[in-house]
C-alpha cells in the first residue's frame, strides 16, 4: 500500500513539476511571471539579388533550383565584411525581430579566380 502511494506521489510530482516550482516561487502574488521573448537566429548562404543601404535580398539555391529569396534589414548593429554587390555570394547571419529578419553579420565570400 505504501509503495502505491509513493508511486502515485512520484508520478504526480513528475506531471506537475513545473507547476509546483512556479507555485513555490510565486510567494502568494497574483502577478503573472514575465515572459522572456524568444529570439530566433539563423544563417543563410546565397547570391545577392538586391542590396541597398538598409536591406539585402539573398537568393538561396540547392542543386541549381532556387529555394527562396529573403530580404534582411541592415541596421546600425549589422557588421559587414566586404562590400556586397548584386551577383556575389554572401553569408548572412540574422535574427528575427518583431517579425522582420535583421542581418547581424554579412560576409562576402571570396570568388575563385579561373585557373587558380
Amino acid at each position: 500500500m505504501e509503495k502505491a502511494k509513493l508511486a502515485t506521489l512520484a508520478f504526480a510530482v513528475l506531471l506537475g513539476g513545473p507547476f509546483v516550482v512556479r507555485a513555490q516561487h510565486d510567494h502568494g502574488s497574483s502577478m503573472p511571471m514575465p515572459s522572456i521573448p524568444q529570439v530566433r537566429t539563423g544563417k543563410v548562404t546565397g547570391k545577392v539579388v538586391d542590396v541597398s543601404d538598409n536591406s539585402i535580398t539573398v537568393e538561396t539555391n540547392k542543386k541549381g533550383q532556387t529555394l527562396r529569396a529573403a530580404t534582411y534589414l541592415i541596421d546600425g548593429r549589422t557588421k559587414t565584411k566586404g562590400t556586397p554587390t548584386v551577383g556575389q555570394e554572401v553569408v548572412v547571419k540574422y535574427r528575427e525581430e518583431r517579425g522582420a529578419l535583421v542581418a547581424t553579420n554579412i560576409e562576402v565570400k571570396k570568388t575563385k579566380r579561373p585557373g587558380a
